[in-house]
């Protein structure tokens, strides 16, 4: 089995502004960005062709076309391995029941602290580190 010395992230979110912040807070804490888009269709795409896979997914809710919720959905039934944060500013009543459904692993809140985030990437690797199916990476 292959170990990768760093881990990858990947961000869909169709606002610019959020794109840009979470790329420089990720990298700044050592992370590195593997994939950056701003629509579900862009992203999926990407996550096919690209190796390694990213460890975690930050994938917005409300997006133009395709949502956050179908792109989850597909990421996980695609790489079930693969760790995903439900990121959103606009909470409704349904969202956070949706997003577990469709297979997030937790949902956050933009405008959060910028250290939560960090925390909860942390935490996600660990428990990626602890499961018993990383065969994503042979």
């Amino acid at each position: 089995m292959v170990l990768y010395d760093r881990i990858d992230i990947a961000i869909l979110d169709d606002d610019p502004l959020h794109r840009t912040l979470l790329r420089k807070l990720l990298e700044a804490d050592g992370y590195a960005i593997s994939i950056e888009e701003k629509t579900g269709e862009d992203f999926l795409e990407r996550m096919k062709s690209i190796i390694p896979l990213p460890h975690v997914c930050i994938v917005d809710i409300f997006l133009p076309g395709m949502d956050g919720f179908e792109t989850i959905k597909q990421v996980k039934d695609g790489w079930p391995t693969v760790k995903v944060i439900a990121y959103t500013g606009l909470v409704e009543p349904t969202t956070f029941e949706k997003a577990i459904d469709a297979g997030a692993d937790l949902l956050m809140l933009k405008g959060e602290h910028p250290k939560k985030m960090i925390r909860t990437i942390e935490g996600l690797i660990e428990d990626w580190k602890e499961s018993d199916d990383r065969s994503y990476l042979l």
